[in-house]
C-alpha cells in the first residue's frame, strides 16, 4: 500500500503520510486515510489526532497553500465525534506481537498524559479514565488527589528492604504496561453494547433505587459521579453500569434486564477501559448484586469471585494500610470496611477462608466520623460492619472447634454491647419493650436478622477439637427464640413485598439457619405445632420469593424440604429444653412482638414483665449489672485469653460450616 494518502475525492494530499503522528511513532496501523478527521486509535485513547507531515523534497507544482493547510491541521486540535469499534478491529491487523506491544505502549503514554481526556460527551464511553480520587466528605476544601495506577501501587517489599521504598514510579518505566485494550476487547464491548444506557427515565429510577436500597451497604458512591458535568470529568461507564445493575436487582422493574446490565459492566471491567483502581474496587462490590450461583457451585460470576477480585486490587493499592500522610482517609476507610464486611459475611456463611486478614491491616475501625455530617445511613453502616466481624469470628472458631469458655464469654459480651449500643433509630422495640415495636424500618430489620443468626451460631453447642474440654454453654430456648424472631421479621418483609429490596448479605444462609432450628423445635415439640409450622412456612415462602430473583435459593429450599421429610418427632425431656441465665441479657432489648416462641424465655408463661424483676428468667438487677460491666474478673480473663491466642485462632479455615446441616443441632 502506498504511503501517500488519497482523499475521498480521489486527489492526493501532497506531503501527508497515511498515518497520524501517534500511530507512526508507535508503529501501528492507522486508518486516518479513510476520510475521517481522527483515526480510530486516537479516538480510542482520546488523544489529539494530527496528520504526520512527511519530510521530503517538495514536488514541482506543489503549492504553498497546500503546505499551509497541512500545517494548520497539525496545530489545530481535532475532537472526534464518532467511532466504530468494529472498523478499528478490521484495520488493526498487523502481526500479533507488534500490535499488542504497540497498543500497550500507547496506553501507557496516554495514562501519563493528563491532557488526553476529552470533554466531548460522545466520547466518554471510549476514554481510558485516570479519574481523581473522590473528594473527602469531611473536608470539602481538601485538594483532590491526582491518581494513576502507577502512583497508587502499594509495594510491600519495602518492609524487608527500605532502600526500595518509593521506587515504584521509576521501576514501572523499565517495561511496557501490558494491559491495553486490544481489538478483540473492542469487539466484545461492541457486541455487548457496553456503552448503551437505558432511557433517561429508567436510568434515573435505577440510580434512585440504588441510593435507597444499596448505598447503605456500600457507602462509597456519590450521585454526582454518575451525572455528566461541564466542570468535572464525565462519568465512568463501568461505574454507571455497575450502579444500574445493583439498582435493578433491588427493584421489580421488568423493562430492563439485569443480565444485560451485568454483561455490559463485566465486559467493561475485563476490557481494561477503566484505569482508576478505586472505580474498579467499587465495581467489584456492586457486581456482587448479580450473584447467580450459591456456594454449592463453582462460578466466575458469583459474589465470591468479585469479592476476592476487589480485595486483590485493594491490597495492590495499599488500601489495607493507612499512613498519616494519606489524603481522603475517611473515604478509604469506608471503602476498605465495605470490602471487609462482605468478606466477613461470605467467609462465615460459606465456611471458607477470609480474603482479608484484619491483623495485616492498619486501617482504624469505621466510625460515624468517617461519613459526611448528616449522612442518614452512617449508623447503619458502622453497625453492619461490626456485627459482620463478630459473625465471622464466631464462625471461624466453630469451624475449628475451638470455642472455649473464655472465648464463648468474649463473644457473648461483644454481642451484648453491640445490641445495647445500637442507636434508637435502628432498634426493633421501644426503650421499654413492654411498649411494643418501634415504627417499621427496613434497615433495622436487616440488622436484627444478622444479630439473631449470630445468636443461633453462638448458642449452638460446638463440636470441640480433640483434646479440648467440651463446654456446656448453650441455650436451647435461645436458639428457638432467635429463629422465631427471624421468621417474624421475614413475615413482615413478605407482607410488604420487600424481600427483593434486601441488601447483598447472605440471606439464603440466614433462612437456612432459622429453618434448621425450627425443624428441630418441631421435632422436640417444645411449642404448639401451629406456631412452629407457621414460622417454618414463612421461611420456605421467603426462599421461594428469593428464587424469583436468585434461583440458587431453590437449593436452600430443597435442603430444608429434605430435612423436613426425614425428621422424626420425639418428646422433650426437661434436660433438653433449658435457658441459661447468662444468655438472657442478649434478649433484654426485645419483647414478644415478632416472636411466637417468646414464652420459652419466660418459663412457659405468656405474661411479659420487666427483665430485672422476672423470677422465671433467673436473673436479678445485681447480676445484670455485673454482666454489663466490662471489669469483672471473668470478662477480663476472657479478654486476656483472646489477646494471647488471637494469632493462632484467626488463621485460615480448612473445613466448611457443615455443622449447620447436622441432623441435630442441639446435641453435642
Amino acid at each position: 500500500m502506498s504511503e501517500a494518502t488519497q482523499e475521498s475525492g480521489g486527489s492526493k494530499r501532497p506531503g501527508v503520510a497515511s498515518a497520524c503522528t501517534v500511530c507512526y511513532q508507535k508503529k501501528i496501523r492507522c486508518d486516518l486515510a479513510s476520510g475521517k478527521s481522527s483515526c480510530s486509535n486516537c479516538v480510542l485513547y482520546s488523544v489529539e489526532c494530527r496528520p504526520r507531515l512527511r519530510k521530503r523534497r517538495r514536488v514541482i507544482g506543489e503549492s504553498r497553500d497546500d503546505i499551509n493547510v497541512i500545517q494548520q491541521n497539525q496545530t489545530s486540535p481535532t475532537v472526534s465525534t464518532s467511532f466504530s469499534p468494529g472498523s478499528n478491529q478490521n484495520q488493526c491487523q498487523s502481526s500479533a506481537d507488534q500490535s499488542q506491544t504497540a497498543l500497550a505502549e500507547c496506553l501507557l503514554d496516554m495514562a501519563r498524559d493528563e491532557t488526553s481526556l476529552s470533554t466531548d460527551r460522545q466520547n466518554t464511553d471510549l476514554q481510558a479514565h485516570t479519574a481523581n480520587m473522590p473528594r473527602e466528605y469531611g473536608d470539602p476544601a481538601e485538594e483532590d488527589v491526582q491518581s494513576t495506577p502507577m502512583s497508587l501501587v502499594h509495594d510491600g517489599r519495602a518492609l524487608y528492604f527500605s532502600a526500595i521504598e518509593g521506587r515504584n514510579r521509576e521501576s514501572t518505566k523499565a517495561y511496557p504496561e501490558g494491559d491495553g485494550a486490544s481489538p478483540s476487547d473492542i469487539a466484545i464491548l461492541e457486541a455487548s453494547k457496553a456503552f448503551d444506557f437505558p432511557s433517561r427515565a429508567i436510568k434515573t429510577f435505577l440510580i434512585d433505587s440504588f441510593f435507597k436500597y444499596c448505598y447503605p451497604w456500600v457507602p462509597v458512591v456519590e450521585r454526582k459521579w454518575l451525572e455528566p458535568s461541564s466542570t468535572e470529568q464525565p462519568p465512568s461507564p463501568l461505574l454507571v453500569q455497575a450502579v444500574l445493575l445493583a439498582g435493578s436487582r433491588v427493584t421489580s422493574m421488568g423493562s430492563v434486564s439485569s443480565k444485560d446490565l451485568y454483561m455490559k459492566a463485566k465486559a467493561l471491567f475485563h476490557s481494561n477501559q477503566e484505569k482508576n483502581p478505586i472505580i474498579l474496587i467499587i465495581a467489584c462490590l456492586l457486581l456482587q448484586w448479580w450473584n447467580p450461583a450459591g456456594p454449592e457451585r463453582i462460578s466466575l460470576d458469583s459474589s465470591v469471585f468479585w469479592q476476592r477480585t476487589g480485595v486483590g486490587i485493594a491490597t495492590q493499592i495499599g488500601l489495607h494500610r493507612e499512613t498519616s500522610t494519606q489524603k481522603n482517609k475517611t473515604f478509604r476507610r469506608r471503602l476498605w470496611w465495605s470490602l471487609a464486611a462482605r468478606d466477613f459475611q461470605i467467609s462465615a456463611a460459606h465456611g471458607r477462608p477470609k480474603a482479608i486478614q484484619t491483623e495485616e491491616s492498619t486501617v482504624p475501625p469505621l466510625t460515624i466520623e468517617d461519613f459526611r455530617q448528616g449522612d442518614p445511613h452512617a449508623s447503619f453502616s458502622v453497625n453492619y460492619v461490626s456485627i459482620s466481624e463478630i459473625f465471622c469470628r464466631i464462625g471461624e472458631c466453630h469451624s475449628r472447634g475451638l470455642i472455649t469458655d473464655g472465648m464463648w464469654l468474649h463473644f457473648r459480651n461483644d454481642l451484648y454491647f453491640w445490641i445495647r449500643e445500637l442507636p434508637s433509630e435502628l432498634r426493633l422495640f421501644r426503650q421499654n419493650p413492654q411498649q411494643g415495636l418501634k415504627e417499621y424500618g427496613l434497615l433495622s430489620r436487616q440488622l436484627h436478622i444478622m444479630y439473631f443468626v449470630v445468636l443461633i451460631i453462638l448458642f449452638r453447642k460446638p463440636t470441640m477439637s480433640s483434646g479440648t474440654p467440651p463446654i456446656e454453654i448453650h441455650s436451647t430456648s435461645g436458639l428457638i427464640v432467635a429463629a422465631s424472631f427471624i421468621a417474624g421479621i421475614f413475615e413482615e418483609l413478605l407482607i410488604r413485598d420487600e424481600i427483593l429490596n434486601l441488601g447483598p448479605a447472605i440471606y439464603k444462609f440466614f433462612l437456612l439457619t432459622a429453618g434448621v432450628v425450627l425443624l428441630e423445635a418441631s421435632k422436640l415439640r417444645v411449642l404448639p405445632d401451629n406456631d412452629v409450622a407457621e414460622d417454618f412456612d414463612i421461611i420456605k415462602r421467603s426462599l421461594r420469593r428469593f428464587a424469583d430473583r436468585y434461583p440458587s435459593a431453590l437449593a436452600t429450599l430443597h435442603i430444608l424440604e429434605v430435612l423436613e421429610q426425614s425428621q422424626e418427632r420425639q418428646d422433650t425431656s426437661a434436660n433438653i429444653l433449658r435457658t441459661e441465665r447468662d444468655v438472657l441479657p442478649l434478649f433484654r432489648e426485645f419483647g414478644p412482638g415478632l416472636c411466637r416462641a417468646w414464652p420459652l424465655l419466660e418459663g412457659g408463661t405468656k405474661s411479659h414483665s420487666t427483665w430485672a424483676q422476672t423470677p422465671n428468667l433467673g436473673i436479678d438487677s445485681m447480676q445484670l449489672s455485673s454482666f454489663a460491666g466490662n471489669t469483672g474478673a471473668e470478662v477480663a480473663e476472657s479478654h486476656n485469653y483472646i489477646d494471647d491466642t488471637m494469632a493462632t485462632l484467626w488463621s485460615e479455615m480448612n473445613d466448611p460450616l457443615s455443622w449447620i446441616l447436622e441432623s441435630s443441632i442441639f446435641s453435642g
